[in-house]
């Protein structure tokens, strides 16, 4: 996943308002990465889905990508998890 965050990065600053989407490899730490890169949609599946807490995983990939929105490199559309 960390070798296509410079992609994600160039793209989110050639569009802005564009929904950018990660998928794969993604969880509670490395959402961090794809969200500071530009990523607004995350697709979370083993991560998600091995939890013993499910909605908690889900609560805080989605805070991590809010707080990356309200950043000043974030405005863009409402994340999508």
């Amino acid at each position: 996943m960390s070798p296509m965050m410079p992609k994600v990065n160039a793209l989110r600053k050639l569009a802005p308002g564009l929904s950018i989407e990660v998928d794969g490899g993604l969880n509670t730490e490395t959402v961090k990465e794809a969200a500071a890169a530009g990523a607004n949609m995350i697709v979370a599946g083993s991560s998600v889905f091995k939890a013993k807490d499910i909605e908690a995983v889900i609560s805080s990939m989605s805070e991590t990508v809010q707080a990356s929105l309200s950043q000043p490199q974030g405005e863009t559309s409402n994340p999508k998890i």
